[in-house]
């Protein structure tokens, strides 16, 4: 939670993001976020959005599996609101969800998405047959 607050510090007033890392249980039915990483150089931030890049993306994440013998990776997608915004989801951030949500169903997985405000986070997820 700290760092998605100092990653959203140095970009304001621009909105940022990036991913979220950790694992699934999914016995337990349960994920659990142990790091993120930033956005990606290619990354596009500004006053009224953010949309992720790649670059370098696939190269970090291999690196976090290696790390932690394939046990920590890509589990969701995270993203800041300008000053004085809530981090309640906007239509766009829905949609994005949705979209997830139908990416990852394939993996029996569900679609999570952290958005951090001033002094709020939102913490979303949608499961695997597209539904929140």
């Amino acid at each position: 939670r700290d760092r998605v607050q100092e990653l959203r510090a140095e970009c304001l007033p621009n909105e940022t993001g990036g991913i979220l890392l950790g694992y699934f249980d999914l016995k337990l039915n349960n994920v659990y976020v142990v790091d993120v990483l930033s956005a990606p150089a290619d990354s596009q931030g500004s006053q009224t959005g953010f949309t992720r890049g790649v670059e370098g993306l696939q190269e970090s994440l291999r690196k976090v599996k290696d790390k932690t013998a394939n046990i920590v990776g890509y589990v969701g997608e995270w993203h800041s609101h300008p000053s004085h915004v809530s981090a309640s989801p906007s239509l766009a951030d829905i949609t994005q969800l949705t979209y997830l949500a139908d990416e990852l169903r394939a993996d029996g997985l569900p679609a999570l998405m952290l958005i951090v405000g001033d002094h709020e986070e939102a913490w979303l997820t949608a499961d695997t047959m597209g539904g929140q």
